[in-house]
């Protein structure tokens, strides 16, 4: 099972304005080879490290372990049978606690 992971709209305004602003710092300064050949380099490095961080972003369950994968990087957690039961005894208790509190409520 295969979750695709969310990306903030902060990221994307980065992102895009800072290719925005080295493009135009590009096109409108007067710079030198040097600093021309810098201004390519930060775009490049921006770039080769964000956009497959925006297109590759997902975590899936796979058997017993929890794959994260975030652009080029990919983790793996292995998931214990006794936390998931434990935290789905809590959730019902939480989900029960709350049912009880609305329908003690509506009778008031």
């Amino acid at each position: 099972m295969i979750f695709k992971g969310k990306i903030g709209v902060w990221f994307w305004l980065l992102l895009i304005g800072g290719n925005i602003a080295l493009i135009c710092g590009g096109i409108y300064e007067k710079l030198n080879d040097g600093e021309m050949l810098d201004l390519f380099f930060v775009f490049f490095l921006i770039n080769i490290i964000c956009v497959p961080m925006v297109i590759r972003n997902y975590v899936q369950i796979d058997g017993e372990k929890l794959i994260f994968v975030l652009g080029f990087c990919k983790d793996y957690m292995k998931i214990e049978r006794e936390l998931c039961e434990k935290n789905h005894i809590e959730v019902i208790s939480i989900q029960e606690l709350v049912y009880k509190t609305l329908n003690h409520t509506e009778k008031r």
